[in-house]
Order: structure tokens, then sequence, then C-alpha cells
């Protein structure tokens, strides 16, 4: 039952936020300037500060690339279901999660280029 239940976890998750997006508006789901701002310092300010940040500290390379990648990687689904758990509009958690989401697939291979 335990295995049953971890199987089950990330398309359950899935499935509520795809549900959660279902609901919204096409438009309302490209997002907003906001939503913009906020996933562009996610998925490449917070990344390469980071990246500056241990390579001057001295942390080995292997290290800081392994840290670097994980902290580029988009917003996790959690937010909207906290956002539902606890009765809040979960619809800006849901555009942040769409937009990173899709520009992940660009940014993280630029991101990857700085370990040439």
């Amino acid at each position: 039952p335990i295995t049953m239940v971890g199987a089950i976890t990330v398309p359950a998750a899935l499935m509520v936020i795809g549900s959660s997006m279902a609901r919204l508006p096409l438009r309302q789901i490209v997002g907003s300037p906001k939503v913009y701002v906020s996933s562009a310092v996610r998925l490449l300010v917070v990344p390469l500060s980071v990246y500056a940040l241990f390579r001057f500290c001295g942390v080995s390379d292997i290290v800081n690339n392994i840290n670097t990648v994980v902290i580029a990687m988009p917003v996790a689904s959690y937010g909207t279901m906290f956002c539902m758990k606890y009765g809040r509009e979960p619809s800006l958690m849901t555009e942040i999660t769409f937009v990173t989401t899709v520009a992940s697939i660009a940014t993280i291979p630029l991101v990857t280029l700085l370990f040439r």
C-alpha cells in the first residue's frame, strides 16, 4: 500500500494542477507581466546569482553545477496545492507554474551553457 500511494503522488498532483488550469481562461493562463518578471527572476537571476556566489566561495565545480541546475528548475506544483488546501485563490500560482514550466524548456539549456 505504501508503494501504491507513493506511485500515485506525482500523477495526482499533476491532475490537480491540470484541473485548476482548465478552470482558467486561456488569456489568464498565459500570464501577466508580473508573472513573467517573477519567472525570469526564478529561472535566470537566482540560479546565476547562486552560481556566482558559490564560485566566489570556492565550492567545487561539480557541486556548484548540480546546485545551479536544481535551482534553475521550474516552480513546483506544491504551491498550487497549498493554495487549494488553505482556501486561497490558486490562479496566480497556477499561472506561474505554467509559465515557468514552458520557459524552462529554454532556460535550463541556457543555464547549463555556463558549465563549458
